[in-house]
């Protein structure tokens, strides 16, 4: 009875991690979601450019990896629990310049809560690693990726139930407010027991090599592909014909695709140890696969290409950390920091090429340009295995 009782209590435990994981990884990447799914009312009130607000996003991850970069080189002196509690409230700040100040607002809110979001990943990762059982971590890290996708879902359906009907600016402060109180409610209940533990497993500082280049590389390039979807993906569907309901369509069938694929990802290498390195590898191969199929003339073979391109060139973030993480036992944090710095700055540059090859060769050389992205995301990732048992300390579950 007593060790029913603690399994219980166990599983209690991971599931709340898991969902406390999700909640904070949803609200802390609200200051890029949220501003690219308003976009149209921002710029007829503020009278921002289209450009103006991809600069938004830049900062944004130019934040996010100047935080990763700092969440390495810092052994903070507060629990896992606080830090993350600490983050939301900072989202929470950032929320709230924007809709009392949007013209400032916009541009310091992004870059810091891009900041943020870099910063409070590596722990939330160590968080699902130290308190989640070994059976469900897999499920654990494809659930809280599955949550960037979920807050794409977010933000643009509050559009047109909540930013037509009360204002966009109202919308930044009704989830500011609610940010803040969920950043208190983590404070109140967070735990001080982390902290010798983590300082212990952390004190030696994990040094950059190769296997982590590699794995950080192969995250920039597919950060690269996923985020150009999501800021192109309607633009070019219509570009080619499909028009803009068709076109809103395909991309919500591709991120509810993208979310089970997420998952799904996490179950799997859960029940069968050993295939995350295939899995990996397949999913940046069918988002090569997916991208050159949107080069196609044909509409049904776009549609298919959106599909496979959302599904596998970005439904790999949560195996590529789980990957990481499970290599660097007992420093988890600061190995899924370096691979959160290579996503980040992927997310910013990414779009920003995209953009750029779009307008002036057209959206086929640009798509082109993302599956040999994803051809060379493949090429790091299997170098990355070549190097590894050299290189790197080993779990054995990994090996």
């Amino acid at each position: 009875m007593l060790e029913h009782n603690k399994s219980e209590r166990k599983t209690s435990r991971s599931v709340f991690t898991a969902l406390t994981v999700v909640f904070v990884t949803i609200l802390t990447s609200t200051p890029v979601f949220l501003p690219g799914a308003v976009n149209d009312l921002i710029r007829k009130d503020t009278g921002f450019s289209v450009g103006a607000i991809g600069v938004t996003i830049t900062l944004y991850w130019l934040g996010s990896l100047m935080g990763a970069y700092i969440s390495r080189q810092i052994n903070s002196h507060h629990s896992i629990d606080k830090i993350i509690g600490i983050a939301v409230l900072v989202t929470a700040f950032s929320l709230f310049l924007t809709f009392v100040y949007p013209e400032i607002g916009l541009w310091v809110g992004a870059a810091f809560g891009g900041a943020v979001y870099g910063y409070s990943q590596p722990f939330t990762n160590m968080l699902i690693i130290r308190r989640c059982p070994e059976k469900i971590q897999g499920f654990a890290f494809g659930l809280k990726q599955a949550a960037i996708p979920a807050a794409t879902l977010f933000c643009s359906l509050s559009v047109p139930f909540l930013a037509v009907p009360i204002g966009w600016r109202n919308l930044f402060g009704l989830v500011a407010v609610l940010t803040l109180f969920y950043g208190i409610i983590l404070l109140m209940n967070s735990k001080d027991d982390e902290h010798g533990n983590a300082k212990k497993k952390n004190a030696t500082k994990l040094r950059l090599n190769r296997h982590l280049m590699l794995l950080a590389i192969a995250g920039g390039l597919g950060a690269a592909i996923g985020n150009s979807l999501g800021g192109f993906l309607i633009t070019s569907l219509t570009h080619g014909g499909i028009t803009l309901v068709k076109a809103s369509m395909v991309a919500a069938v591709a991120s509810i695709t993208n979310i089970l694929v997420r998952v799904f990802a996490g179950l799997a290498i859960d029940r069968f140890r050993g295939l995350e390195k295939i899995l990996l590898l397949s999913m940046f191969i069918v988002g090569s696969l997916g991208t050159a199929a949107l080069t196609m003339p044909s509409h049904t073979l776009q549609v298919v290409g959106a599909i496979l391109a959302y599904g596998g060139g970005w439904g790999w973030a949560g195996l590529l950390h789980y990957v990481t993480g499970a290599a660097y036992p007992g420093r988890e944090g600061q190995a899924t920091a370096i691979s959160q710095m290579g996503v980040s700055l992927g997310a910013a540059v990414g779009p920003l090429i995209f953009g750029f090859v779009f307008t002036t060769l057209g959206s086929n050389v640009a798509w082109l340009l993302m599956s040999i992205a994803g051809i060379l995301a493949c090429i790091s990732v299997v170098e990355s295995y070549r190097v590894n048992a050299k290189e790197t300390p080993i779990q054995e579950k990994f090996s």
